[in-house]
């Protein structure tokens, strides 16, 4: 696995065990659709982390990792519920 992939695996994981206690995998019984619409949330997200950083000159990284992995994240529910089993 290259490098980069598994050090940003790492922070999905991250992000995702944020969550543990309260949702675990409670993406299972989500539909894709309520799914895809808290994708463009975090969309959403991280286009105002980018943004707030591109206003105060400086790129808040930790902010800006941390809504990719959860932008991420999203897109592996969806296709994690996509996915036959």
């Amino acid at each position: 696995m290259r490098e980069s992939v598994q050090w940003f695996a790492g922070q999905m994981e991250n992000e995702l065990a944020k969550h543990d206690e309260e949702r675990g995998e409670g993406w299972k019984g989500d539909g894709i659709l309520e799914l895809f619409n808290h994708l463009e949330q975090e969309v959403r997200e991280l286009k105002l982390a980018i943004d707030e950083s591109a206003q105060s000159g400086e790129i808040n990284r930790e902010w800006v990792i941390e809504e990719c992995a959860d932008l991420a994240n999203m897109a592996m529910m969806i296709a994690d519920n996509s996915r036959e089993k």
